[in-house]
């Protein structure tokens, strides 16, 4: 085989087996123009976002990790806000690569445990920093965590559970009223252990494609457990969908046959989908 659809496979390989799992938490700040006369009144105009990620992966660690973690540079005042999570725990060189002499990040990708996250809570502190006082939003976007966990932010003691169409506001003063025990939560997940494949039912799974690599076209066999709609995706590495096609299948094993349309050579992977369960990822290469 071609060198190139080794490295292809050593790659898959690699990828299955190491994920992270993360969601953005935004924080929308609203300046309060009241402070500088009492005529002026909230504008949505003098807005400010402050962006992070929290979440796990199979391979982060506990310390700070490059490839994860990044450190909040010095607030500009231009910027107005910044949300961080601080690590007091951290001091500069213990466990880090090198010696930052930091103790925020933008964004924090810990080490997951399957069996903790399933029935307990992974937690963040957060802090929150503003120039002049104001109105706070935080939601979630782009939630990109491979399992139905459940999201909490804890603000002044008291716990919002929260989801991506959710939104926590309160006012903000750096002197007078700021957040206390800020915190983000992260646990009682569902299905964590079938990341990998997103699997809610093990008995749909793909057995073979063939042939592979392909050009043009290539059958799936696999077993089917319920007789209705079976979505073929088609998806690039990037996890991107590139091409989705539907059958009407009875339940059992199956073959079925495809042709897809303007992809170019490459590798791909191959997914199925039915009454709300996927099935195992399969690689594929296309070779024109």
């Amino acid at each position: 085989m071609n060198i190139k659809y080794i490295l292809f496979f050593i790659f898959i390989s690699i990828t299955f087996s190491q994920h992270t799992s993360k969601v953005q938490i935004i924080a929308r700040y609203e300046m309060n123009m009241s402070w500088i006369s009492p005529t002026l009144i909230d504008s949505s105009f003098f807005t400010y976002d402050s962006f992070n990620f929290a979440g796990f992966s199979d391979i982060a660690s506990d310390c700070y990790d490059t490839d994860f973690d990044v450190i909040e540079p010095p607030v500009e005042i231009q910027r107005w806000c910044r949300l961080t999570f601080p690590h007091y725990d951290i001091g500069a060189g213990d466990c880090w690569d090198n010696n930052f002499g930091a103790t925020k990040f933008t964004q924090d990708i810990r080490n997951k445990d399957d069996n903790f996250l399933e029935n307990n809570y992974q937690e963040w502190d957060m802090e929150f920093n503003a120039e002049i006082p104001g109105k706070v939003s935080f939601y979630l976007i782009n939630d990109e965590i491979w399992a139905d966990c459940n999201y909490i932010i804890k603000h002044n003691y008291t716990d919002y559970n929260i989801t991506i169409e959710d939104t926590l506001t309160f006012w903000f003063t750096q002197f007078v009223n700021p957040p206390i025990n800020l915190k983000f939560k992260i646990g009682e997940c569902v299905s964590l252990d079938n990341v990998d494949n997103k699997i809610l039912n093990k008995s749909f799974k793909i057995n073979k494609i063939y042939p592979n690599p392909f050009n043009p076209d290539f059958n799936i066999n696999f077993f089917n457990p319920v007789s209705g709609n079976v979505i073929v995706n088609i998806i690039n590495l990037k996890g991107q969908t590139l091409d989705r096609v539907k059958f009407n299948l009875q339940a059992g094993n199956q073959n079925i046959h495809l042709k897809p349309e303007n992809l170019q050579s490459g590798g791909y992977f191959v997914q199925l989908w039915t009454n709300g369960e996927y099935s195992n990822i399969m690689p594929i290469i296309y070779i024109k």
